[in-house]
This record gives structure tokens, sequence and C-alpha cells, in this order.
């Protein structure tokens, strides 16, 4: 299935479905972000894209051309009946499709999976494919991008070094369903700070889908700090930002968490005696390369036997919160 060139040895990769995140947000564009699996496999020197299965066939036409793949597939059977032989996949597929290519992808001589999330829509669902990819001991890679992002990487060991002092309270907005983009936001919030438990739902709207309710929230890390998550409507626009208060100074990610900026605590220059946070600095995060760092993680876990920066069992970390707050929601 692999082959090697050169020194590299280098894996076939197919990719599940073939929407905006499998390659359309990359498609035509000539930016050096990488925001797609079919761009971040191509960029790859341990890769090679060697097949896709997309239902429509028209845009499976055109996903094959803007990528170069030779061969296309409607379905996963039809792509597991074939002679194309692949080392690891992509699933890029709607969230209730997760589950059955995943159980399907483990009949299959598999070494790799990397999954959009969450996992499923069914917490139980999601904690069976986990346990069955471990005893499989095939890496299973969900795609809660931002654990990828080495600007993240970089300000969690700051915390983590007291540089900021303890969170004093953090303020969360973000649309679009608990599971499906607040579950980034309780990942990301779980790999800065650890473990945090659900206190109270408050308020609650439909601008996904009537079992994925936008949620507004409370949780508390392990060491006592608020944290409050805010639901906005994403029928109207997307917002996905995070304000971080410490005793030191404020961090706020913007703009998808794409732009990090950090203000200390300082005199106040104009009342002498009080402190108040500095204007600070602004700078872009490295989110524009976390989705090539994590096809490198995946490379790295099927070639090396590396951990993955986000796993199966990170991610029902996260779905676990989110599965308690829908729980939470009172009653329409």
């Amino acid at each position: 299935m692999s082959n090697t060139t050169g020194s590299t040895k280098v894996l076939n990769a197919v990719i599940i479905g073939c929407g905006a995140i499998a390659g359309g947000y990359d498609e035509g564009q000539s930016s050096s972000d990488v925001l797609t699996h079919a761009k971040a496999y191509q960029q790859h020197p341990g890769f090679s894209l060697v097949g896709c299965v997309e239902p429509d066939q028209g845009r499976r036409e055109q996903f094959m051309k803007a990528w170069g793949i030779e061969s296309g597939f409607s379905t996963l059977k039809e792509l597991n009946a074939s002679d194309i032989e692949f080392d690891v996949a992509s699933i890029c597929t709607p969230t209730a499709d997760h589950a059955g290519a995943l159980e399907k992808l483990l009949n299959h001589s598999i070494n790799g999976v990397l999954c959009e999330k969450p996992l499923s829509d069914d917490l139980d669902t999601s904690t069976t494919l986990v346990e069955s990819y471990a005893s499989a001991k095939i890496p299973l890679a969900v795609n809660y991008l931002r654990r990828w992002d080495e600007s993240l990487e970089h300000l969690k060991k700051n915390i983590a070094d007291n540089q900021w002092g303890h969170l004093q309270t953090a303020v969360c907005h973000y649309g679009k369903g608990i599971r499906h983009n607040g579950g980034h936001m309780v990942d990301i919030l779980q790999f800065l700070f650890g473990p945090l438990t659900p206190l109270e739902v408050f308020h609650q709207q439909t601008d996904h889908t009537e079992s994925d309710l936008t949620l507004d929230a409370l949780l508390q890390t392990q060491s006592g700090a608020g944290i409050k998550l805010i639901g906005t409507d994403s029928r109207l626009y997307d917002v996905f930002e995070a304000t971080l208060t410490f005793e030191k100074g404020q961090i706020v990610l913007e703009q998808g968490m794409s732009v990090i900026r950090e203000r200390p605590a300082d005199d106040n220059p104009r009342f002498t005696g009080h402190r108040a946070l500095a204007e600070g600095t602004r700078r872009e995060s490295a989110q524009g390369q976390a989705l090539y760092r994590a096809v490198d993680n995946l490379y790295k876990a099927v070639t090396e036997g590396a951990p993955l920066a986000s796993d199966g069992r990170t991610a029902l970390t996260a779905q676990e919160v989110c599965e308690k707050l829908l729980k939470m929601a009172p009653k329409q």
C-alpha cells in the first residue's frame, strides 16, 4: 500500500466526503494557509492522495479535477470493493455519517484515520468507536483543529508556567450548536485549563438543529474559575472568540482564534495607585498551518507510533461536557 520516495515513506490517502473542509475552502485560493484535508495531504511529502468518496457526482468530479485525484467513488462500499489501496482516510462527511464510515474502515486494513468532529452525534456510539479503534491499535485523530495550532501550544505552556497567574474568569462566544461549534470551544478550554465541570444552562436557541442547541452556560475549572459560554445566532454571522482574564492580565482569542491579543496589567497612566490593562500586543496565530500539522501528526502516529495531539479520548471528553450541557438545558 505505502511506497518509498527517496528516504520518505509515502502513505496513500483517501478523503470521504468532498465538501468545504475536505477541499472546498482551498479551491481557487492562492493563500499559503492550509484550510482543508486535500491541501494538507497534497503538500505533505509523506502522503499521496489517491481517491475520494462523494455521492454527488458533479461535486466529486469537481473535487477530483481540483486536487488531481484519479479515482472517485460514490460510496465507501464501492471504494472498499475496488483495487485502490490506501493507508489512511479522512472522514469529512456530515456528522450523522461519521459512525458508519468509521465502522466500515475498521473492516478495512486501515492504518490511521483523521475524522472531523464530533465523532458522532451520540456519546455511547462515540465511546464504542474510540474503544474499537484503540483495541485495533489504529490511530484515530479527531479534527479539533486548534490543538495543532502552534501558537496555542505556546500559550498553554505559558499558562502552565504561571506567566499570567491564575485564571479568574473566561467569557466565550460561539454559535451553531453546542456539539458542532461549542465542542470546539469546550475542547480548547480543556486543552488550556484541564477538565471542566458544567454547572448551569441559562439560555438556549436553535440556530443549527433541534437536537444540537446553542446554549448559554456556566462551567468551572478544577481550580474554581468560572467560564461562561455565550451562544450567538450563527445565521447572522460567525463568532468564535474567548476572553481569558488572569491575575496578571488578559488574553483575547479573536476571529475564530486566528488572532491573539495579549494585554498585561500595568500601572494606570491616568490614575495614580491603580492598575489597568495595557494596550498590549496583537498577532496572528499559527492556525493557518494547523491542519497541515494535524496531517503530519497522523503521519508520525502511523509511521513512528507518535501520540496524537487530538485523538478519540480527548474528543470524548469534549463531547461528554457538551452532552451534559444539553441534558441540563430547560425543556421547551
